[in-house]
């Protein structure tokens, strides 16, 4: 599952959490940022001051491509458990769909079934 902070699963209490940003609204502090699908520092920087978000998602298709190895992993150790990733940003403006797309695909090459729930 993905969800912005601002539209937190408080109900989920049966899914790990994990932040997909740098950076984590105070109240959420205590959420562990899983850095494999954290845009690098370079990126999130540009794109703070341009707000180009074409830019940043090839960007960071580019980062994720790099680390496809270690997605795949990732994917492998947590194939059974529940996760919601959380960021920032509407889903329509936040890179929670590249990263969905690249846990499928990790999924897929390992044969593990991943059901993702982009909110």
């Amino acid at each position: 599952m993905t969800r912005s902070f601002d539209n937190f699963p408080y109900n989920a209490h049966d899914y790990a959490f994990y932040a997909i940003s740098t950076t984590r609204p105070q109240k959420y502090r205590n959420i562990p940022v899983l850095y494999i699908f954290a845009p690098p520092y370079e990126v999130q920087i540009e794109f703070n001051l341009t707000k180009d978000l074409k830019r940043f998602n090839e960007r960071m298709a580019a980062a994720i491509k790099q680390r496809a190895s270690a997605i795949e992993d990732w994917v492998k150790a947590n194939s059974e458990k529940k996760i919601c990733l959380l960021c920032w940003e509407n889903i329509d403006s936040c890179h929670r769909r590249l990263i969905a797309d690249s846990i499928r695909t990790a999924g897929d090459k390992s044969g593990i079934s991943v059901n993702m729930d982009l909110g």
